[in-house]
């Protein structure tokens, strides 16, 4: 038993279902031109006599090996030329092995390996014709035919271009000498083989040529899948079309019994027009009938008015009258009392002053004429004492007066026939508003329920402040009735008011919807920032305001006044200038900054000392962000932007309809009811560092700011900046609880971030 190798492909099979390429089929004989060398080369030679595509076997590479020796033989090497006489395969076999007693040699194969490339490149078995053939013109007479004609058939369907038919006919010569060595065909097959390109690997080609089936495969079925969906389409863009037809058709009938009944609802309306035309000139003739008849009433109240007017006249001249000799005989009693004085010794110096001060008269103004009355004679005792006190008033002349002076937060407090006392104030909306002062069991007064005071000239103090749920805050008196009313510039000092003759202008440092600021020099002071309001934006008296909150804040982390600018032209805040401008821009301009942990606490704790100091001494800021702080040299930080401050010693404040906020950096208190407190600002705060740990981004960024509050109820808060400490995000979440009780004051929020960096920022110890 032989045991060999397992070749799985037969050359005849791969000839019959035509799967080789011709590079490939040239690959195929040069191998068996190759195997032949070997079996030629040996000593003695071997011949191989049964050279056919049977006998060709491949690998799964496609390199051809031949197989069978069955019949080969080695030629005798003490023969001549190694000749042997062995039978072999006859449809191969030249002439010389088909004779009687044949004697060949090596040269066999040589003729069965031009047979075998006439059936490679034809892919057809080698049949050859007759021997021998009728000579063309003579009967009888036949001759022998060569055997490349014999065998032309084969090359019929060949090229006859194809490189290796030379070959062929040269192995197939009918002579053995003709025919060239193996090895002369193995080089010819090599060089004819060294023209075509490289071939690939099979199996390479093989997974491509699997590749290519699978995708045609997957192709085919994709396209079956978009037939049975192109059918079902157009089956439903059908039964589309058929009910949008019926649809229209449902339309058009609509349509046209809608037409119908506009034209009939038409017809009706022309006649209601007519009836109403008919009726509105009835109308008309009758309200020319009563405008006639009002005309004479009118005038008839007019004159009654002026009657009454005239009598008044008479009343206020006899009053006036009354006033003088009142005066004329205090006058008398005061020498009386003089000339008793001087009478006196040094002891009566004192009652000479009371005296005098008591013959000093009193203006008083009635419908706006004024006459004098003495002193001594008004008793000014509780509301009696107060400037905006005006008991006589009535409710309509307080209107009226409010109205002509036309300023927002004009009032008047006077007596009410409902409650004890009334509060009018005129709105910016010019409207006058009239709040009762009401008194409860302890009386104690008060116009909303949350705030109780134990006497008037308390509440009123309050809501000079506070909006308190006014419409706005009781800012002035009207000049009307106080026309001796300070000016403005008497709020200050004659220490905090500065010439402007003394300041230099330079460069603007910032701009806003209503105040612009610029830098500047005064004195001794060196660098200054002035704070001025744009023309046509806003009331100067917003800016004293404002100023005037400021003279009350004394802390090094709040920005520092020097002074007003007040009665010489446009009002100016002059404060300290801080080198390096609003918060906001310098950590935008300085994103590094975010790295160093310490300075950005540094800048956290100072911000919160001095909210700290805000919400110790009873006032709300309502506005605190990095865009209202400022930088100066080695990050010192200091809150500004005090436009919005208010004094609430009880810590609630309820903002006057209309006022403005911002959205993003305020509780939902603040949104839904406008009510502002420490704890609104401890919100506030909380957003402050978180811009300050994302380098100044705009919170909430991409969300719109009535979509603000709908987030944050429903638990939505903005997320940790990539470089905050944990412990610092922490304290931002707490200052973000929707109940404001739930936060913690800036005292704690300060003992936090102190306990962050250690001893550095330790309180002073007496």
């Amino acid at each position: 038993m032989l045991v060999m190798e397992y070749l799985p492909l037969s050359l005849t099979q791969c000839l019959e279902r035509e799967e080789l390429s011709l590079q490939m089929k040239y690959s195929i004989l040069l191998d068996v031109a190759k195997g032949l060398c070997y079996l030629h080369g040996k000593r003695p030679p071997i011949v191989h006599r049964d050279l056919t595509a049977n006998n060709v076997l491949l690998t799964s590479s496609y390199s051809a090996k031949i197989s069978d020796l069955g019949v080969s033989r080695l030629a005798d090497t003490f023969k001549k030329d190694h000749l042997t006489t062995a039978p072999g395969n006859a449809s191969v076999m030249p002439p010389e092995a088909l004779e009687d007693n044949p004697v060949y040699d090596h040269k066999l194969d040589v003729f069965s390996y031009g047979c075998l490339i006439l059936h490679v490149l034809t892919g057809q078995l080698p049949k050859p014709t007759k021997e021998y053939a009728p000579e063309p013109g003579k009967k009888k007479s036949f001759k022998k035919v060569p055997e490349w004609e014999r065998r032309s058939n084969y090359i019929k369907n060949i090229p006859k271009e194809n490189e290796l038919l030379f070959l062929a006919k040269r192995c197939l010569s009918d002579i053995p000498t003709g025919r060239p060595e193996i090895v002369d065909s193995c080089h010819f097959v090599e060089q004819v083989l060294s023209k075509y390109p490289k071939m690939q690997n099979v199996m390479q080609l093989i997974k491509e040529k699997e590749a290519a089936e699978k995708h045609i495969c997957e192709l085919n079925a994709e396209n079956e899948a978009l037939r049975a969906e192109k059918v079902e389409i157009e089956k439903q863009l059908r039964a589309d079309c058929e009910r949008l037809t019926a649809k229209v058709a449902g339309l058009q009938n609509t349509l046209s019994s809608k037409e119908n009944e506009f034209n009939y609802c038409t017809q009706v309306l022309k006649e209601i027009i007519r009836s109403r035309d008919e009726q509105l000139v009835k109308l008309q003739e009758d309200n020319v009938e009563l405008l006639k008849k009002r005309e004479a009433d009118l005038k008839e109240e007019h004159l009654t008015e002026l009657a009454a007017m005239e009598e008044y006249e008479a009343k206020l001249l006899a009053a006036t009258t009354e006033h003088k000799q009142q005066l004329c005989e205090s006058h008398r009693e005061s020498e009386v009392k003089v000339s008793e004085v001087l009478k006196e010794p040094v002891k009566s110096s004192q009652a000479l002053k009371d005296t005098t001060a008591q013959q000093q008269s009193t203006p008083m103004a009635i419908d706006g004429k004024e006459g004098l009355v003495a002193s001594n004679i008004v008793k000014k005792v509780g509301l009696e004492s107060e400037d905006w006190f005006f008991p006589t008033l009535s409710r309509v002349e307080a209107e009226a007066i409010l109205k002509q002076e036309n300023k927002d937060g004009t009032f008047v407090v006077r007596n009410s026939s409902q409650e004890n006392y009334a509060i009018s104030v005129f709105s910016q909306n010019g409207n006058v508003y009239h709040y009762p002062i009401k008194n409860d069991k302890e009386k104690k007064y008060f116009v909303s329920e949350k705030h109780r005071f134990p006497t008037v000239i308390k509440l009123i103090e309050y809501y000079k402040l506070n909006g308190g749920g006014l419409v706005t805050r009781l800012k002035r008196l009207p000049a009307l009735l106080v026309s001796n009313q300070p000016v403005l510039s008497s709020a200050f000092d004659y220490k905090w008011q500065i010439d402007k003759t003394e300041l230099s202008f330079g460069k603007e440092l910032g701009s806003g919807e209503f105040k612009r600021v610029v830098a500047g020099q005064w004195r001794n002071k060196g660098d200054i920032a002035i704070k001025m309001i744009k023309e046509d934006t806003m009331n100067e008296e917003h800016l004293i305001e404002e100023a005037i909150l400021m003279l009350k804040f004394q802390h090094d982390n709040l920005v520092k006044l020097y002074g007003v600018c007040i009665g010489q032209g446009p009002v100016y805040i002059i404060t300290e200038l801080m080198a390096n401008g609003c918060l906001l821009q310098y950590l935008r301009n300085n994103q590094h900054l975010v790295k160093k942990t310490d300075i950005m606490l540094d800048m956290a704790i100072q911000i919160c000392d001095a909210m700290k100091f805000f919400e110790q001494s009873g006032f709300i800021h309502r506005d605190l962000a990095a865009r209202n702080c400022l930088v100066g040299y080695s990050n010192i930080v200091k809150v500004g932007g005090f436009s919005l401050a208010r004094f609430v010693p009880d810590d609630q404040y309820t903002a006057s309809e209309g006022a403005k906020y911002a959205v993003k950096w305020s509780p939902p208190e603040v949104i839904t009811h406008g009510r502002f407190s420490s704890k609104s600002d401890v919100w506030s705060y909380g957003i402050l560092l978180w811009e300050l740990w994302s380098s100044g981004k705009n919170p909430y960024l991409g969300i719109s700011n009535p979509l603000v509050l709908d987030k944050v109820l429903s638990g939505y808060r903005l997320e940790k900046p990539k470089l905050c400490p944990s412990k610092v995000y922490d304290l931002m979440k707490r200052s973000w609880q929707v109940n404001p009780s739930d936060r913690p004051s800036f005292a704690v929020l300060l003992d936090s971030l102190k306990a962050m960096v250690g001893g550095d920022y330790s309180d002073p110890v007496d």
